[in-house]
């Protein structure tokens, strides 16, 4: 039996009969009471029953966990949520939007979570579940409430940045997770004047470290050479200073690079590497005060979009390019 035909069994609403579950403080006791009582005649009490627990059980589902922007997200969102006196189960889908799904549908029929927070929540009605659930850092959705991080303004900022120092010739180094960034880039060259062609952009077949190696290489064999990278997130832009400097050239001097994200350790590089901050901490403080206010029952069919805007973070591996002839 669904949450539906018991909503119309007993003739409350689905929001009002997936609340009583819930034992939001919205709901009365009477009203969850002639709830309960139904499901039990109708013997789904058990399948829809979230057994009231002294602490909260919060889901996270995450595409991955070896990137360390995510690990981070997990770490924070932890450290938060067990502050509350809450426990954090975790998944990782793979960046695969049926997996993410099927654990969406799992822990909210079968695990009894008090919540979920989703890396980009699938194209589907939040409201139809039983949990209370959050998406973030990934594309607004019309049907799930969201807080997310805008990289448009920072992207822009940094490639301002770069054209600001001198650099005319700007390219653009990542892989295939991370199309979005590179489409941003394109946006904030044209708006800034600059030249953009097939030497613009090199998309790796590689993650990570490897990734910035390989658009290194790809780099310097084009002709003009780039004298600037703005690489898709921190781990690419390690690789490709470390590539740089294996080959004898000096960054900024030879070629600025800068990252996404600001990693802990890009601060603490040989060369402190420019990049964009996230706002890891404040993403997920935002992210769990209002999934609390979900399973409060607060605003609960309202859909709303908290976007957190990165921040460019100017260190020393961005500096004016040598001139023609200059040593």
């Amino acid at each position: 039996m669904t949450l539906k035909k018991l909503a119309e069994l007993t003739g409350y609403s689905v929001s009002t009969v997936s609340k009583a579950f819930s034992y939001a403080e919205d709901v009365s006791e009477q009203t969850r009471n002639d709830i309960f009582e139904e499901a039990k005649r109708q013997g789904v009490f058990h399948k829809y029953h979230h057994e009231k627990y002294e602490k909260k059980i919060i889901a996270i589902i995450l595409p991955e966990l070896k990137s360390y922007f995510y690990s981070a997200y997990a770490e924070e969102l932890q450290r938060i949520i067990e502050a509350d006196n809450g426990i954090v189960v975790l998944s990782t889908d793979g960046f695969d939007s049926k997996k993410r799904s099927e654990l969406i549908d799992y822990y909210d029929q079968y695990m009894n979570v008090s919540g979920m927070l989703v890396v980009g929540f699938p194209k589907r009605d939040a409201n139809a579940l039983h949990t209370p659930v959050v998406s973030l850092l990934h594309t607004k959705s019309e049907n799930c409430d969201c807080v997310c991080v805008g990289n448009e303004w920072p992207i822009h900022q940094a490639v301002c940045h770069l054209h600001e120092l001198g650099h005319e010739r700007i390219a653009y180094v990542g892989e295939p997770l991370t199309v979005e960034r590179k489409d941003i880039f394109l946006r904030a060259m044209l708006s800034e004047g600059l030249t953009v062609s097939n030497a613009t952009c090199y998309t790796s077949p590689y993650r990570f470290e490897l990734a910035g190696a390989d658009g290194v290489r790809w780099a310097l064999a084009q002709e003009p050479r780039p004298t600037a990278l703005f690489c898709a997130y921190d781990y690419i832009a390690f690789g490709a200073v470390h590539e740089l400097n294996d080959k004898g050239l000096c960054v900024p001097q030879d070629m600025s690079v800068i990252g996404v994200d600001n990693v802990a350790t890009s601060e603490y590089m040989g060369t402190p590497l420019t990049t964009l901050d996230s706002h890891t901490a404040e993403v997920s403080r935002i992210a769990y005060d209002l999934l609390k206010r979900k399973m409060r029952g607060e605003l609960y069919r309202l859909h709303q979009t908290i976007e957190i805007s990165g921040e460019l973070i100017i260190r020393q591996s961005t500096g004016r390019p040598k001139k023609d002839g200059e040593c």
